[in-house]
């Protein structure tokens, strides 16, 4: 399941726990950045979203299709604002914040690049949903 909203500043997306979703996502988004001319966006922008994506459907759905992920985009104010949730129990988001990923490590490397990348991230209270701000200049 793949259900796409999109406006003119905005994207909506309600879609299963399928990592095949995360690159048709990621269509949407560059197709939405070249509307409003932030093509040159394009890769830190993606690089953040599909973190965020295989997060949620990965490590929050446990790759279960039954679940589902939402995520939206809005453009205001040239700033970019994501919001991704995902179906599951959440983790300890608060013992990852600050942490240095292993170079050597296959994974842990998303709170980096979200601190890398935007202007500020958060998670909600159980750590299944996340925000983050990206600007476009």
């Amino acid at each position: 399941m793949f259900t796409a909203t999109v406006l003119e500043h905005d994207i909506e997306v309600q879609m299963s726990s399928e990592l095949r979703h995360v690159d048709r996502s990621v269509e949407l988004l560059r197709e939405f950045l070249a509307r409003h001319g932030a093509e040159d966006r394009f890769f830190d922008v993606a690089l953040v979203t599909r973190e965020a994506l295989n997060n949620a459907i990965l490590h929050g759905n446990g790759a279960d299709p039954a679940k589902e992920v939402l995520w939206r985009l809005k453009h205001r104010q040239g700033k970019l604002r994501l919001y991704v949730k995902d179906q599951g129990q959440g983790f300890d988001w608060q013992g990852w914040i600050r942490r240095q990923s292993d170079p050597e490590a296959e994974s842990g490397r998303g709170h980096e690049i979200f601190r890398l990348l935007t202007a500020r991230f958060s998670h909600n209270r159980c750590g299944n949903a996340l925000c983050v701000e990206i600007p476009l200049k």
